[in-house]
Order: C-alpha cells, then sequence, then structure tokens
C-alpha cells in the first residue's frame, strides 16, 4: 500500500500494461484467492497469540491450512474457509481422512475486508464432524450455511479452545486463551 505525507487514505499500487495505476481504497475489488490468503494468515496469527505451535502448509490444492502441534505426538489440522462478504461459505471440498483431528475454521470479513480501518473478521472454530449440520447441498455445489451459523452455531463463534484441546470451561478463564478479537 502506497501513502503519501499529503494522502489522507490508502491507496493501492498496481502495474496494468507496464503503467501503475492507483486505486483508492474501496475502489478495487479483492480476489478470491486474496481473501483466502488473508483468512489462513488471520487464523495463524490468532493461533499463535493464543501461544499455539501453528504451520501454514503450502499448496493450493489440500484440506489442511494450518497444523497445529499441542503435544509431542498430538497434532490437529485446519482447514480455512475465507468470505469477504456475508455469504455462505464453499464447502463441496471438505474432506479429511482424519475427522476427528480435523477442525473448519470459517472466516468472514464482514464485507469490510477492502477498508484499511476494518475491524477484525468474525471466526467460527468447528470440529469436522460438527460442520455436517451447517452444510446445505445445491444441485450444482454445496455450502456451510451462514445463516445456520449465525443461528445455531453460536458455540463456535471464536472457540479457540476447541483447536487448543483445552475443555470448553476452562478455555473460558484460562489466560493462555485470550480473545484474538481484542
Amino acid at each position: 500500500m502506497v501513502q503519501g505525507p499529503r494522502m489522507s487514505r490508502i491507496a493501492t499500487a498496481t502495474r496494468v500494461d507496464g503503467r501503475v495505476r492507483i486505486a483508492k481504497r474501496n475502489e478495487r475489488p479483492v480476489a478470491r484467492y486474496d481473501t483466502n490468503l488473508a483468512a489462513e494468515f488471520y487464523v495463524l496469527s490468532c493461533l499463535h497469540r493464543l501461544g499455539l505451535t501453528a504451520n501454514l502448509t503450502l499448496g493450493n490444492k489440500k484440506g489442511v491450512d494450518i497444523v497445529v502441534l499441542r503435544d509431542a505426538g498430538d497434532a490437529v489440522t485446519v482447514e480455512v474457509k475465507g468470505i469477504a462478504k456475508k455469504y455462505d461459505w464453499p464447502a463441496g471440498n471438505l474432506v479429511t481422512e482424519h475427522p476427528d483431528n480435523h477442525f473448519v475454521a470459517l472466516v468472514s470479513f464482514e464485507g469490510r475486508i477492502g477498508e484499511a480501518d476494518m475491524p477484525p473478521p468474525r471466526v467460527w472454530v468447528i470440529p469436522f464432524r460438527a460442520v455436517e449440520r451447517f452444510k446445505r447441498y445445491y444441485t450444482n455445489r454445496t455450502n456451510v450455511s451462514r445463516a445456520a451459523i449465525r443461528a445455531d452455531g453460536g458455540e463456535f463463534e471464536n472457540a479457540w479452545y476447541l483447536i487448543a484441546g483445552i475443555p470448553e470451561h476452562e478455555g473460558e478463564t484460562n489466560s493462555r486463551l485470550p480473545s484474538p478479537r481484542s
């Protein structure tokens, strides 16, 4: 991002046909791949803030975005799904060989991803087996329903204690698990 001494807004510089183009704030739509990367790095940063050892995996077509080492011999995986606006999350590729040690982190930037003063995104941390109740099946796609998550998934919002392997009542008072939204 480019910010000059007299600029009151943050701008994005891009190169188009050999020219640099400066787009004003909120002018450029965020690419889908950028949204997913932003979501993955947000979840990764939250896990590190909570004191967990977490690593981003590499590759484009994968079902594991982050590996978390809780203790020697105890690791879990996280698949991150990010959306820029208030939509359902695509879920046609949600599969795992280890459902008991796999979590899905649903990240929503609430339509504000392009804003420089964007608040933290909303995150729901859901054990893989529990995601099924929020899925909706259509003719040519499968989604995790935002409406279903908001209606019946409140227990999973910011449920980082699940990934940490700490029982819920301990996670609420454990100083090791501050709220990543703060």
